[in-house]
């Protein structure tokens, strides 16, 4: 039996892809158990900036959804670029073996100490409803980095009458609600949370529009329950900013019902920041690399 190219590691892949001609690439196929109701071979290139595809392929690409079964095992998510070509990308975020926030990331859940997922573009790969039940069960993290969807950060901006300092008002602090009670209740152990914007929406944004300040405002807005006071709470950083949170001087007994804490900015101190790159990535650390 002649070995599929999708068989082999990762790494390797990823050589073989960088080197591979455009007319070359016409040799690569993707096989499948249904390949029978499907008109010809089908090229499949989720690798470099080949970004020129005939339209009828990106077509039976994105009909193969309806597909029940695909012949390979599926390989190891170590990064993936998150380039123009969305219709591949949706693609391969609807194979089993590439869904990261389920099987691959729950393996390794107990283990896990760091994570960093930056996404590309409100999709999937930000923090959100789909993947919590995933993330929740990563109790040993240090370290967490998640983006989030512009979408979920319903915010107003406007100039302010009297200056022109961009002012943001939040209507609500929803989906930075879900993330911090997520930490607090699932991850003891975690120091540092980072929080961003996808890689799109930074760039969307005008260059004298901090695109950072909806994220920024939504936890100064946030008012952490009077519940939470005795629980660990970790420091949130973005844009290279630190924030930590503070409660009122308060007895046990005034803490019951009492006074909510907020999250306050730490002036003077710089944390580390991951670069602003425009792709997609997950970037794992585990304290036990074994399967």
């Amino acid at each position: 039996m002649t070995p599929t190219l999708l068989s082999l590691p990762p790494e390797l892949l990823h050589a073989i892809a960088e080197n591979v001609t455009k007319k070359d690439l016409k040799r690569l196929r993707l096989t499948c158990k249904l390949l029978g109701d499907i008109l010809e071979p089908i090229p499949l290139s989720p690798f470099g900036e080949i970004k020129d595809l005939m339209e009828k392929y990106l077509g039976i690409l994105s009909a193969l959804r309806s597909l029940q079964s695909v012949t390979w095992s599926g390989p190891q998510v170590q990064w993936i670029k998150h380039g123009h070509m969305k219709i591949i990308m949706d693609f391969l975020a609807s194979l089993p073996s590439l869904h990261v926030f389920e099987e691959p990331l729950t393996r390794h859940a107990k283990t896990l100490e760091e994570l960093d997922v930056e996404a590309g573009r409100d999709d999937l790969w930000c923090f959100g409803t789909h993947n919590i039940s995933a993330l929740s069960s990563c109790t040993g993290l240090k370290k967490l980095g998640v983006s989030v969807a512009e979408v979920d950060l319903p915010i107003f901006w406007y100039f302010n009458r009297y200056s022109t300092t961009l002012t943001a008002t939040p209507q609500n602090a929803g989906i930075i609600e879900n993330l911090l009670e997520m930490a607090s209740t699932h991850m003891p152990r975690l120091s540092q949370l980072s929080i961003s914007l996808s890689a799109m929406a930074r760039m969307q944004r005008s260059p004298g529009m901090n695109s950072f300040m909806p994220v920024i405002a939504y936890l100064l807005a946030y008012s952490i329950p009077p519940s939470l006071a005795a629980i660990h709470l970790p420091t949130v950083v973005t844009d290279s900013r630190k924030f930590v949170p503070i409660f009122p001087s308060l007895s046990p007994d005034e803490a019951v019902g009492g006074k909510k804490g907020r999250y306050t900015e730490v002036k003077g101190e710089e944390p580390e920041s991951t670069d602003d790159a425009s792709a997609s990535s997950v970037n794992t650390s585990s304290s036990d690399d074994s399967e």
